[in-house]
């Protein structure tokens, strides 16, 4: 309907971030919000040893959807573990 929704999406494996993103994205109007969280990790720069996860997540989602797009404006003055994963809905 009219009301606006932000997702937040945990941690998880790539595809199950991917999942959860296909799942519950539908919800979020334009310029609402799906958070992927702990972007950090495989390396990034935490639990190098993780696997593919939330970041390459990000990626394959930017690609397959262009409607949405990270919004760095939540990273300007504070640490975040969810780098590049605040995705805003442009249309």
């Amino acid at each position: 309907g009219d009301e606006t929704a932000c997702v937040f999406i945990g941690l998880g494996s790539k595809q199950r971030v991917v999942r959860a993103f296909e799942r519950y994205a539908p919800l979020v109007n334009v310029g609402g919000y799906v958070v992927l969280e702990n972007t950090v990790l495989n390396g990034r720069p935490a639990a190098p040893d993780f696997g593919p996860g939330p970041h390459e997540a990000v990626a394959d989602i930017l690609a397959r959807h262009p409607d949405f797009v990270p919004d760095p404006t939540y990273e300007r003055y504070t640490i975040t573990f969810n780098k590049n994963g605040y995705l805003r809905r442009m249309s």
